[in-house]
């Protein structure tokens, strides 16, 4: 029996990303498209993460699981 493979298949991830890997990412959005991604626990600032989450939360909707 023949197995099909996808043409994506080269281009899926092969498990997922760890830490190091996913501040890569982050790092990659913003140098190449300005994209910021910011993990609301690595805001010191209480005022500046509750900016943050009112401006995602505006832009698209309230977290599922929020606390």
């Amino acid at each position: 029996m023949k197995t099909l493979r996808s043409s994506l298949a080269g281009h899926a991830a092969t498990g997922p990303a760890d830490d190091t890997e996913l501040k890569q990412l982050r790092a990659a959005a913003w140098h190449k498209q300005g994209v910021l991604v910011v993990r609301l626990d690595d805001v010191r600032d209480d005022w500046d993460r509750l900016h943050l989450s009112n401006i995602a939360t505006e832009l698209y909707g309230q977290r599922k699981g929020a606390r």
